[in-house]
């Protein structure tokens, strides 16, 4: 089994131009579950991506904040007020580079936490004074 999950870690990966799949991924085009394989030939899925031949994937770094709050910015500013998570999803699929919804939760906490960040940071920027 250990062999059949790591010729298939590098077919995924070959097929996707070199990246090898994630957990979920995986599972979902093999059919190996995670119980197949963790705790009985690998401690962590980087550990039988690596051992087939494939870079592990990298985590998402911590964005960061000075970034987050101009889109945020922008996004208030498009909607005239601040955005709402729905809104936040929609303007980040009509516009290619914005950060996902829930960057902003992981980054800033609550609603209530982001929009004090976001009023101190346009406070002390005049091309946000709007």
């Amino acid at each position: 089994m250990r062999d059949h999950i790591l010729s298939e870690i590098k077919r995924l990966a070959d097929a996707n131009g070199g990246r090898a799949p994630g957990k979920q991924a995986f599972q979902t085009a093999t059919g190996i579950r995670e119980a197949d394989w963790y705790g009985r030939y690998w401690a962590r899925w980087g550990d039988a991506v690596a051992e087939a031949g494939c870079t592990p994937n990298e985590l998402n770094r911590r964005s960061d904040v000075d970034t987050l709050l101009e889109h945020l910015a922008v996004a208030a500013r498009h909607y005239g007020r601040a955005p709402t998570e729905g809104e936040l999803r929609m303007y980040g699929r009509a516009n290619p580079g914005f950060p996902g919804h829930g960057t902003f939760h992981s980054n800033f906490g609550n609603k209530e936490a982001t929009l004090d960040r976001l009023r101190d940071w346009v406070s002390s920027r005049p091309d946000f004074a709007d």
